[in-house]
């Protein structure tokens, strides 16, 4: 058995996973209320803010996360209690297994950036542009005009996830030009963070997660 106070904390945000009403599995926000004697007390996931039950007895999935990898576990609801809300006892982990790295996943979004960098003649500039995806590693950046960024160049990122302003800079690892379905030549950059606030990543981290579970849902994931 696994010992739980060295990997969980009290007030760890997780997740729940349950089938949902078509069969395919979806998943509650929850939150680590008590961890004790190889147990986990968690507070009612919510669903559209209404509770969800969870039966004594029931198997349940449990997803949460650091700043490296997403990791779940399988256990079983051992009790219930009403505390205003239900508060439930799960048994702790026998065996956790991590997913992933979390910052090199991409996924497909479509965010305003404000770049700005300084070209060979020591101009400073500013263009507005789009991700094509994201991850906690870096971006693709889509832009609609011609540009004198190189390969190499040092950039810096400014854009906004859940109405919060995140800053980066960045180094571009990759630069060429595609057409489009219209025929329009685009500059696409691969942009490789060199510089982030622990807190700025976890805002792209979250955001990317949150994008895997709804491409899940889905099935396109």
């Amino acid at each position: 058995m696994l010992e739980i106070k060295e990997i969980l904390k009290i007030g760890q945000l997780v997740h729940i996973e349950l089938p949902g009403d078509n069969g395919n599995p979806e998943r509650y926000p929850s939150r680590i209320e008590g961890l004790d004697n190889n147990q986990i007390t968690l507070v009612s996931p919510i669903k559209e803010r209404i509770p969800v039950l969870l039966p004594p007895g029931s198997d349940v999935n449990v997803w949460y996360w650091d700043n490296v990898a997403i990791y779940t576990f399988c256990t079983t609801v051992l009790d219930c209690k009403d505390e205003g809300v239900p508060i439930y006892i799960l048994q702790g982990p026998e065996r956790i297994e991590r997913v992933q790295n979390r910052e090199f996943v991409r996924v497909h979004a479509l965010l305003n950036v404000s770049l700005s960098y300084t070209n060979e003649q020591e101009y400073k500039k500013e263009i507005e542009c789009k991700t094509r995806d994201i991850s906690g590693g870096g971006m693709m950046l889509v832009i609609n005009k011609p540009t004198d960024i190189m390969t190499g160049s040092e950039v810096f990122l400014k854009f906004n996830i859940y109405n919060q302003t995140v800053y980066a800079a960045g180094r571009v690892v990759r630069n060429y030009w595609e057409l489009d379905s219209e025929g329009v030549e685009r500059n696409i950059l691969g942009v490789e963070y060199t510089s982030i606030n622990s807190k700025d990543r976890d805002i792209i981290v979250k955001y990317v997660y949150q994008k895997q579970i709804e491409l899940r849902r889905k099935g396109l994931l």
